[in-house]
């Protein structure tokens, strides 16, 4: 995929931040990361406006390696180039719609995964009557398109939490999952992880290969062949409002700020969606930029995970 010259061995860490959910297979060998639709216009359960989230790829542009095989190397970017401000790196943005993607790594490596209980918003227990996944949500076909905007399956690395919403003080900030700001919580104590991390040690390049739901024809597949010449190769996934992408300037109500409703959008992908929708309540008064990520969410295992 990349030249001699280039294959200086690193640690590549994909980050996943925003409105993502998480199913592992029933063997715990692999992992689905799902993207919940969530375009405009849409509407919590109150009718209050939810902003539209997109899914992305963002990287830095300096690590984007051009493909060897004759057929993908002059073809048309699947990326554009931004620059978030004067003398900050470029990046690229790869934006995904109706996608699924795989990683592919050289040396490949075994996979597994840590979630714990306090740093995890399960949904087994937020609303044990949402019945798991829907299965829709893993099938190949196009009607997956219904319900989410990509997923990606994760069979190599390890997956942890790695960044926790933080008080200015340091303090981790813990989230409250309730119905209506009235109703007790369910936990008053959970602290949720607002970044998952994929770290694969040593590799020496990586791709990012995304073809369109329900389509197995190779011929439909785009691919991002990335390699770093630091020691770390570091790409992030988000799902979030094009105003935090582009980090524009843009305002948000304290009292709308205190409450995730976004987190709404997991219940679309349940077995079971029509309960009662407890999403989270920032627990005290503290609001930072973490706390307008939308907790990720973690499902029980499926079997097509």
């Amino acid at each position: 995929m990349i030249t001699a010259n280039q294959s200086k061995t690193f640690n590549f860490y994909l980050r996943f931040t925003d409105l993502c959910a998480f199913t592992p297979n029933k063997e715990n060998t692999r992992m689905r990361v799902l993207f919940p639709k969530c375009k405009s216009p849409v509407k919590a359960s109150n009718g209050d406006p939810i902003q539209a989230h997109f899914p992305v790829v963002v990287f830095s542009a300096a690590d984007h390696r051009k493909h060897e095989e004759p057929d993908q190397a002059d073809e048309q970017p699947l990326y554009q180039i931004h620059q978030y401000g004067s003398g900050e790196e470029s990046v690229g943005l790869w934006f995904l719609q109706d996608q699924d993607l795989e990683i592919f790594t050289e040396p490949p490596a075994p996979f597994s995964y840590k979630f714990e209980e306090q740093n995890t918003a399960d949904m087994s227990m937020i609303q044990p009557g949402h019945g798991g996944l829907n299965d829709a949500c893993l099938a190949e076909g196009a009607d997956v398109e219904d319900y989410l905007s990509a997923r990606m399956l994760v069979d190599s690395g390890t997956l942890e939490v790695k960044k926790l919403a933080k008080d200015p003080n340091g303090a981790v900030i813990s989230w409250e999952f309730r119905s209506t700001a009235e109703e007790p919580p369910i936990s008053e104590t959970r602290s949720l992880a607002v970044q998952y991390e994929l770290a694969i040690p040593n590799v020496e390049h990586v791709e990012i290969v995304a073809r369109p739901f329900g389509d197995l024809d190779p011929d439909s597949r785009e691919s991002l062949v990335l390699a770093s010449s630091r020691d770390d190769l570091i790409v992030e996934i988000k799902n979030e409002p094009p105003e935090e992408i582009l980090r524009l300037d843009w305002t948000i109500e304290e009292e709308e700020a205190k409450r995730a409703k976004h987190f709404e959008k997991f219940y679309d992908l349940c077995a079971n969606g029509d309960v009662l929708k407890r999403i989270p309540y920032i627990g005290g008064s503290t609001i930072t930029s973490d706390t307008l990520h939308c907790p990720p969410a973690l499902f029980p295992p499926h079997a097509d995970a």
